[in-house]
């Protein structure tokens, strides 16, 4: 477990820098467009969020 800890700790500060590039937008904006069909109208509607990224569907 402590070789695993190591691994992340060791990428954490650049982890989001690689969600910045083109294809990340691209790959995120394809993606907004298909969720967006199942998501409910009422603005005050509780959704849950099962996002593997960091942050990039919560922002949205």
């Amino acid at each position: 477990m402590k070789l695993v800890k190591d691994f992340y700790n060791a990428i954490a500060e650049g982890y989001d820098k690689e969600y910045e590039t083109t294809y990340m937008q691209l790959y995120n904006e394809i993606t907004w467009s298909n969720l967006k069909r199942f998501l409910p109208k009422k603005k005050n509607a509780v959704v849950l969020i099962t996002d593997s990224q960091t942050r990039d569907l919560m922002n949205n």
